[in-house]
């Protein structure tokens, strides 16, 4: 849980980038221009949906002071992925098997199954963020020669801020358009998670249930289940923002902040990610926008009887309060 919350944070932060005030784009380059520019961007994207491989992939993330490192088994056939830790993880036994409509995450430990959605659109519409914040002026692109990762010969792009401070950078098979490597970074540029495929096979063969989890006596658990399981914990009510055509659920964590509980309901569109907090109690939104790893967040709050709730993201601060009338 605590890996996979950290996951989410730094999906929050890179998803803002460096966030900055936005640019007018009048005069600046396109988002065609950009991958006209960089045809290797513009195979990344092309390449999701066709890509076909097995490989052995090394994930990090800093946990606060410590660093939390797994290595993932990934199959992957076009729109459908599996994903297993091997015994050496710290999410050892954990198996995601995901298809173009929805993921399965099988936890050994609870005997669950949650159902969650899909995540293939992922990397385009990150992308796509980092692009619009190109073509924005609040990022920088470069491209360079990156080497061999996995044996392969890779593209480096480098994203960074305006003076030149990275936020992330990316190693693309310059054949294949496969990520094969990826590094985040905090706002003093020191690296906050990264992954890394140590090998790839671009030939594997595959089983059709080698895409399936088939349980006997697992507990399937949707979003809306955790909703209510983690709300009947913490004594609040469980509400949530209704799904639409901008935003869908995507993930509910537990959330410790001190002495205090709390739950993170984190909802991604094609406008940007938005998390809604929803606290047991009273809490400065600053807190939680310091959370959420960008003080260029908006931020919108509220209390209710002795909870707390709040909406971070990075769309206006009038959406976020047009989003909180529609909570039920």
């Amino acid at each position: 849980m605590r890996f996979a919350l950290a996951v989410l944070l730094i999906l929050a932060l890179v998803l803002s980038g460096a966030a900055q005030p936005r640019r007018p784009a009048g005069g600046g380059p396109q988002m065609p221009q950009i991958l006209e520019r960089y045809p290797v961007l513009r195979k990344m994207i092309e390449a999701q949906n066709r890509l076909r491989f097995s490989g052995l992939r090394v994930v990090e993330i800093r946990l606060g002071p410590d660093r939390e490192r797994n290595t993932e088994i990934v199959l992957r056939d076009g729109p459908l992925q599996r994903t297993e830790f091997t015994q050496d993880s710290p999410n050892a036994g954990q198996i995601i098997v995901e298809n173009a409509q929805r993921r399965r995450h099988f936890f050994p430990a609870t005997n669950e199954i949650q159902v969650l959605p899909a995540r293939r659109d992922e990397v385009q519409s990150r992308m796509r963020v980092l692009l619009r914040q190109i073509v924005d002026g609040t990022l920088r692109l470069r491209v360079e020669p990156g080497g061999e990762v996995a044996a392969r010969r890779t593209q480096l792009a480098h994203f960074e801020d305006p003076k030149g401070n990275p936020v992330q950078r990316l190693w693309i098979d310059a054949e294949t358009g496969m990520l094969l490597k990826r590094e985040l970074f905090d706002p003093v540029g020191s690296r906050m998670g990264y992954f890394e495929f140590k090998r790839i096979n671009y030939r594997p063969t595959f089983t059709p249930d080698d895409f399936e989890i088939v349980r006997k006596g697992a507990r399937l658990v949707t979003l809306d289940d955790q909703i209510r399981i983690m709300s009947r914990r913490l004594g609040i009510p469980p509400v949530r923002i209704p799904d639409s055509d901008d935003l869908h659920l995507e993930s509910v964590r537990p959330l410790e902040l001190g002495s205090t509980r709390a739950m993170m309901q984190t909802y991604t569109g094609e406008r940007g990610r938005v998390t809604l907090y929803h606290v047991a109690g009273s809490i400065d939104p600053q807190r939680l926008r310091r959370l959420a790893g960008d003080s260029n967040l908006q931020v919108y709050s509220w209390e209710d009887n002795g909870r707390t709730l709040a909406l971070v993201g990075d769309i206006p601060a009038s959406e976020l309060e047009r989003l909180s009338r529609t909570i039920r």
